[in-house]
C-alpha cells in the first residue's frame, strides 16, 4: 500500500504505532468502522488479503500469495512510509480491508496520496463508496490538505466509480505507465481539491506534531483530552455526508422502482392503454390549443414540462444506464417510457382538474393542489410543497449549473480561446476562475428569464426546447447513417441483452431491468410530480386535453431524446459496461479510461465527426441543463404560491429568485457530489408522495378520460363539467361552467 518512496501511491496497507493509535479515533460509518489496526487482526488480514483478485489492481509490492510473514511485517509497522495515516475497515467485527493517506514532503506537504482495498466478500455492496465518503473529508481536514489524489489502473472501473462518486475529478491518464502481469496498463489520476482550509491552521497538523514528539520522546503517555484528534464538528461533517448517501440509497431503493413501474402498468390497464389508442390525438392536441392572459398554450405547457424533463439525465443518465446495466437497459427504459405515459396522463389531468388562479390571475396547480382538494389532507400537500421548494429551488439547480461549467471547460480546454487552463487567475486556478465566470453568466441569463414571469418562461421554452431536441436527434440520425452497417447489430445487442440471451451481457439481465427502469424514471419523470406544474398552466377546454399532451411528452423524452443518446453511443461503440462484481474487469470496454457520462456521447460524435464531439455535446448540455434550471424555478415558485395561499407576496418570490440564482453560481463553482445526493433525496421524496397520492385519487382522471372520449365520438369539441361527473372541489371549472351558462 503506501509506498516507502516519497512519490509512492497509497495502496491502503500499513499500521500505526502504539502512540499514534491512541491519537486516532474510530470513525463510525453506515455498516462499517474505520479504526487503527490491531495485532489480533492478523487472521482477518490474511483471509482477505491473500486473494489474487484483491492484489490485481494494487502495486506488485502488495504480494500474492499474501503470507503470514507479510501480515506480521505489516502489523508491526515495517511496511508503511513514515507519516502515513492508515486505518482498518472493520465490518461485523473483522478487519476486511484498509484505507490510508500518505502525505507528501516539502513543497508537496499540502498533498496526500489515497489508497484502499477491500476483501472480495464485501464487493458489490457500495461499502467502499461509503468508506471513502467518510474518510476523504476527515483526512483532508485532519492533515490540513488542499489536495487528496489517487491513481487507478485502467481496468479498475470499480475504483474509478468510487472516486468519482465522492467528489474526485479525473485529471488525466499516464499512457502505458504500469507493466503488470505481462500487460501494459494506463494509469488514471484522480484528485479532490480545495483552495481554502475550513479554519486557520497552525504551522503543522496536530497528528504530525504528535508523531514527531512521540518519536523524539518529548512527550509521555497521551492525556485523554488529546486522544480525540478530530473535533466533534469534523466528525459530524463526515458522518453527514455518509448519512446523506445512505438515506438516498433508501429513498431510491428498488421499492420506488417497483412502485413506479407497477403504477404505470396499473394506469395503462385502467385507461385501456390510452397511450396507444390516443396516440394521434396526442399529436393533434400538442400543436393545437388555446391561449389566454391567465394561461399558456398546450404547446407552451408541453415545452415547459419538457424543459424540466430534458436535463443532463438525457445524456449522462442514458450513458450511466448502459455502463451499469448493459445495452439491454435501453429496452427497459423504453418500457418505462411506454407505461409512464399513462401515469403522466393521470397526474397532469388531475393538475388541470384542480387548478386555481393566483393573486395575479395566473393558473397554478400541481400535486400540492390536487392532494389538498381531492384527498383533503392539508399536511400532506404542504409536505409535498416544501419538499419541492427545497429540491427544485435550492438543491438541483446547482447540479445542472455544474454540468454546464464542466461541459464548457471540456470543450474549450487546450483551444486558442482558453489555452491549457493550468495557470492562476484572480487568486485561484484558471479552471476555478472560468467556472466562476460561467456560473455568473448563467445566473445572469437565468435572472433575465425568471424575472420576466411565467409568460417569459413559456415563450423561452417554446423556442429553445424544440430547437435543442431537434438538433440532438438530428445528430444521432447522422451518426446512425454513417454507421448504417452497425444498426442491425445494435438493435440485436439491445434486445438480446434485455432478455438475457446475449453472450457477454446475458448475465446482466437483472441489472438491465433495474438500471433501465431507474434511468427511465429519472429521464421522463413520470409520476414524480414535476410535469403537473406546467400542465396546470395550460389554457384548455377540457382537462384530459392536457393529459394527452403530457403523455406525449413522455414518449418524446424517452422514445426520441433518450433513444437518440443511446443510438449515438451504441452505434459508435464508444462505451464501457462494468461488471457487477466490484473490482472485476469490465464486461465490455470500448472507451478505456473514460468514466460513464457525457463523455460516451462526446466520443460517439468525435468518432465519426472529429473535432465536433466535445463542442456539440457541450452545447446540448448547456441548453438541456439551462432549460431544466428554468423549469425547476417554475416548479418551486408554484409551490411557494401554494404555501402563500395564492396570495401576492413579492418578498418571498424575490428571495426564491435570488436563492436559485445564488445556487447556480455556487453549483457551477463548487463540487456537486453532495448536492446531487441531496437533490436526489428531494426528488425521491416528491416521487413517493406523488405516486401514492395519484394511486389513491385517480378516479377523477379516469372520469375525465371517459367523458372526453364520449364527447369526441359525438363530434364535439369536449368541454368539462365537474358536477355532471360527480367531481368535487374542482372550483375553477365549476365557476367557468356557471359563467358560460
Amino acid at each position: 500500500m503506501p509506498d516507502r518512496r516519497a512519490d509512492g501511491q497509497a495502496d491502503g496497507v500499513g499500521s500505526l504505532s502504539q502512540g499514534e493509535r491512541a491519537l486516532t479515533p474510530s470513525l463510525q460509518g453506515e455498516g462499517f468502522t474505520l479504526r487503527p489496526w490491531h495485532a489480533d487482526d492478523l487472521e482477518s488480514l490474511l483471509h482477505h488479503a491473500n486473494d489474487p483478485a484483491v492484489s490485481r489492481g494494487l502495486r506488485d509490492r502488495f504480494p500474492y500469495p499474501y503470507t503470514r510473514e507479510d501480515g506480521e511485517a505489516f502489523l508491526a509497522g515495517r511496511v508503511l512510509a513514515p507519516g502515513t495515516l492508515n486505518l482498518a475497515i472493520e465490518i461485523d467485527g473483522h478487519a476486511c480491508g484498509s484505507i490510508g493517506a500518505q502525505p507528501g514532503a516539502a513543497e508537496r506537504g499540502h498533498t496526500a496520496e489515497l489508497g484502499y482495498w477491500l476483501g472480495q466478500a464485501q464487493w458489490g455492496q457500495g461499502v467502499m463508496t461509503r468508506v471513502v465518503a467518510l474518510f476523504a473529508p476527515w483526512v483532508m481536514d485532519e492533515l490540513r490538505l488542499f489536495r487528496l489524489q489517487a491513481e487507478v489502473l485502467d481496468f479498475n472501473e470499480g475504483s474509478a466509480r468510487v472516486l468519482l462518486a465522492n467528489g474526485f475529478a479525473e485529471e488525466g491518464t499516464a499512457r502505458c505507465a504500469v507493466y503488470k502481469r505481462g500487460v501494459l496498463h494506463d494509469l488514471r489520476r484522480f484528485a479532490r481539491v480545495r483552495t481554502q482550509l475550513p479554519c486557520p491552521a497552525e504551522s503543522m497538523p496536530r497528528i504530525w506534531r504528535y508523531r514527531s514528539d512521540l518519536r523524539s520522546g518529548r512527550i509521555g503517555p497521551v492525556p485523554s483530552s488529546r486522544r480525540d484528534v478530530l473535533t466533534t464538528r469534523r466528525l459530524e461533517r463526515a458522518r453527514v455526508e455518509a448519512t446523506v448517501h445512505f438515506i438516498n440509497s433508501i429513498i431510491w431503493s428498488k421499492a420506488l422502482i417497483v412502485v413506479c413501474l407497477g403504477a404505470g402498468l396499473y394506469f395503462s390497464l385502467r385507461t385501456r392503454f390510452m397511450q396507444i389508442r390516443g396516440f394521434f390525438e396526442m399529436c393533434r392536441l400538442t400543436v393545437k390549443g388555446e391561449k389566454s392572459d391567465a394561461g399558456v398554450s398546450s404547446f407552451q405547457a408541453l415545452a415547459m414540462s419538457m424543459a424540466g424533463r430534458m436535463g443532463i439525465g438525457n445524456i449522462a443518465g442514458v450513458a450511466t444506464a448502459i455502463a451499469f446495466g448493459g445495452p439491454g437497459a435501453i429496452f427497459w427504459m423504453w418500457v418505462m417510457g411506454f407505461l409512464g405515459a399513462s401515469t403522466s396522463y393521470v397526474e397532469c389531468t388531475l393538475a388541470q382538474i384542480y387548478k386555481t388562479k393566483d393573486a395575479e390571475g395566473r393558473y397554478r396547480g400541481g400535486p400540492a393542489y390536487y392532494i389538498e382538494k381531492a384527498m383533503g389532507l392539508k399536511w400532506y400537500a404542504l409536505a409535498f410543497a416544501i419538499a419541492t421548494i427545497i429540491a427544485a429551488g435550492f438543491l438541483m439547480p446547482g447540479v445542472q449549473a455544474n454540468a454546464i461549467a464542466d461541459s464548457v471547460i471540456n470543450a474549450c480546454r487546450g483551444t486558442a480561446v482558453c489555452g491549457p487552463l493550468d495557470g492562476q487567475m484572480l487568486g485561484m486556478s484558471s479552471v476555478e476562475a472560468l467556472k466562476l465566470g460561467i456560473g455568473i453568466a448563467v445566473a445572469l441569463l437565468l435572472g433575465v428569464v425568471i424575472f420576466g414571469g411565467v409568460k417569459r418562461i413559456a415563450n423561452f421554452a417554446e423556442v429553445v426546447v424544440p430547437f435543442m431536441a431537434a438538433a440532438f436527434i438530428l445528430m444521432a440520425i447522422v451518426i446512425m447513417i454513417i454507421n448504417y452497417d452497425r444498426v442491425p447489430e445494435m438493435f440485436g445487442i439491445i434486445f438480446d441483452s434485455a432478455f438475457g440471451t446475449h453472450a457477454a451481457f446475458g448475465a446482466m439481465m437483472g441489472l438491465a431491468v433495474e438500471w433501465g427502469i431507474k434511468r427511465g424514471i429519472y429521464a421522463n419523470e413520470a409520476g414524480q410530480g414535476s410535469g403537473p406544474h406546467a400542465a396546470a398552466a395550460s389554457e384548455v377546454s377540457h382537462p384530459a386535453k392536457q393529459g394527452y399532451v403530457q403523455a406525449f411528452a413522455i414518449y418524446f423524452d424517452t422514445m426520441m431524446v433518450c433513444t437518440a443518446t443511446a443510438f449515438l453511443i451504441l452505434a459508435s461503440g464508444t462505451y464501457n459496461v462494468y461488471s457487477p462484481v466490484e473490482g472485476a474487469a469490465p464486461v465490455f470496454q470500448g472507451l478505456a479510461g473514460v468514466p460513464e457520462g457525457a463523455g460516451y456521447a462526446q466520443a460517439g460524435v468525435e468518432a465519426v465527426l472529429p473535432g465536433w464531439g466535445a463542442a456539440f455535446v457541450s452545447i446540448a448540455i448547456f441548453f438541456f441543463a439551462f432549460t431544466t434550471i428554468m423549469a425547476y424555478y417554475y416548479m418551486a415558485e408554484t409551490n411557494l404560491t401554494y404555501v402563500n395561499h395564492n396570495k401576492k407576496r413579492p418578498l418571498t418570490v424575490l428571495v426564491l429568485r435570488l436563492g436559485i440564482i445564488a445556487m447556480v453560481v455556487f453549483g457551477a463553482f463548487h463540487n456537486a457530489t453532495l448536492a446531487w445526493a441531496l437533490g436526489d433525496i428531494g426528488v425521491g421524496l416528491m416521487a413517493w408522495l406523488n405516486i401514492i397520492a395519484i394511486l389513491i385519487i385517480q378516479k377523477p382522471a379516469m372520469l375525465a378520460l371517459r367523458d372526453y372520449e364520449r364527447q369526441k365520438k359525438l363530434g364535439l369539441d369536449p368541454t368539462f363539467d365537474p358536477d355532471a361527473l360527480g367531481i368535487k372541489n374542482a372550483d375553477f371549472w365549476r365557476q367557468r361552467k356557471q359563467e358560460s351558462v
